[in-house]
């Protein structure tokens, strides 16, 4: 609760007051090893126009250093965002490009930035600028302190490794990892976030080789980094975990679920300083549907047949279906509108559901175990839920 309001009380201190100049507004210096940051249109409205301030953070201890995390970042193309080491727009800039000083789009999505070790104060500033014709849903960051040595980034190479089980020569494939941006709505307010993880596609029964490939951005700053020093800490998501020191490599064989998020920190061992990104790997697993087929069909050569596919005893091809007993969460606080006036529907919230593959439709209710929900209502029999497919089925 504590961030929620350091973050309503800052923000909205910078709403324009002066039609559409541009004014340059300056927070105070936050102390704060445990912040959220967010435009000054909060978690609902876009950010204004004509706008260009900026805050800046600094650790609550001597001995460690600032991290920021943006967990959303869209800003128009007109507009941008700045980052700064130490206190104000004067410091060193963090940039990716020396031809653009700044960041538009989507281009911090996702990103970690960690103040150097060069940088004495440990303090990092975050400027906002936007001009006064459009504007876009901004950005939300976690900001957080993280110890003064040469902290690793966990990161997966660009290919796994995978033994398939219908080859049996038993020989090693490299696979390419897909990077994945997935575009999620928000029903409730019609916003709408990107998300972005790495994905591992398999067959059932395969067994995977995952290959890591930490980034050492302060390598050299004093001492050398390399695979060789770390120590790789991996959780399958599965209930099972696995740690190796001193390389980059491990094998794994997954049983349970179709998607299992993967997760890996990797740490120094030098000083013993942990990767603090949220690496998410998702491990999708695909069954062969085919359950059986007729061994034999009788007919002349150049006759022409109907082949049979579907799920039924009464088909050539049988496929098979495939079980998943995992729950979704729509975990949002949400306002159920009360009275005879409400509007139909009152309330959407929409699960999205990763396991399938495009074009899976849900043909019984009985597909669906459970639903269960937790709210706070004056007299239960006022409510009545559906439950909606993408296909309009219900």
């Amino acid at each position: 609760m504590k961030k929620l309001l350091l973050v309503v009380f800052a923000f909205t201190t910078l709403l324009p007051l002066i039609g559409n100049s541009q004014t340059i507004y300056k927070l105070d210096t936050v102390f704060n090893c445990d912040a959220i940051l967010i435009d000054n249109g909060g978690s609902y409205l876009n950010y204004s126009n004509s706008i260009d301030y900026w805050t800046s953070f600094c650790p609550s201890y001597s001995n460690k250093r600032m991290k920021i995390n943006f967990s959303d970042f869209d800003i128009h193309p007109s507009d941008n965002v700045q980052i700064y080491y130490g206190v104000g727009i004067n410091g060193n800039a963090y940039i990716e490009n020396p031809q653009q000083p700044y960041f538009t789009n989507q281009e911090l999505l996702g990103k970690e930035i960690m103040v150097p070790l060069t940088d004495s104060s440990g303090c990092l500033t975050v400027r906002i600028v936007s001009d006064s014709a459009l504007n876009s849903t901004g950005f939300k960051a976690n900001i957080t302190c993280i110890d003064r040595c040469q902290t690793p980034i966990a990161d997966l190479d660009t290919f796994f490794i995978k033994y398939s089980v219908y080859d049996t020569t038993n020989q090693a494939m490299n696979v390419f990892v897909d990077n994945v941006y997935d575009t999620i709505y928000n029903v409730i307010d019609s916003t709408f976030r990107i998300t972005h993880y790495k994905a591992v596609d398999f067959c059932e029964g395969d067994s995977i080789v995952f290959v890591a490939k930490p980034l050492f951005p302060e390598n050299n700053a004093p001492y050398t980094q390399n695979i060789g020093s770390c120590i790789f800490n991996w959780d399958f998501g599965d209930g099972t975990t696995k740690t190796v020191y001193g390389s980059n490599m491990v094998g794994h064989k997954f049983t349970l679920y179709n998607v299992n998020i993967v997760r890996l920190v990797v740490t120094d061992t030098n000083q013993m300083c942990n990767s603090v990104n949220n690496l998410e790997i998702r491990a999708r697993k695909s069954f062969n549907p085919i359950r059986s087929m007729l061994d034999t069909i009788n007919l002349c050569s150049g006759n022409t047949f109907n082949y049979l596919v579907g799920y039924g005893n009464n088909y050539h091809l049988r496929l098979s279906t495939n079980r998943i007993d995992r729950a979704y969460e729509y975990d949002s606080l949400s306002f159920i509108p009360d009275g005879p006036n409400c509007w139909l529907p009152c309330l959407e919230a929409k699960l999205n559901i990763y396991d399938f593959i495009e074009g899976s439709t849900i043909r019984s209710a009985n597909d669906i175990l459970s639903v269960c929900l937790n709210i706070e209502h004056s007299f239960v029999g006022d409510l009545n839920m559906e439950l909606i497919c993408p296909n309009g089925s219900s």
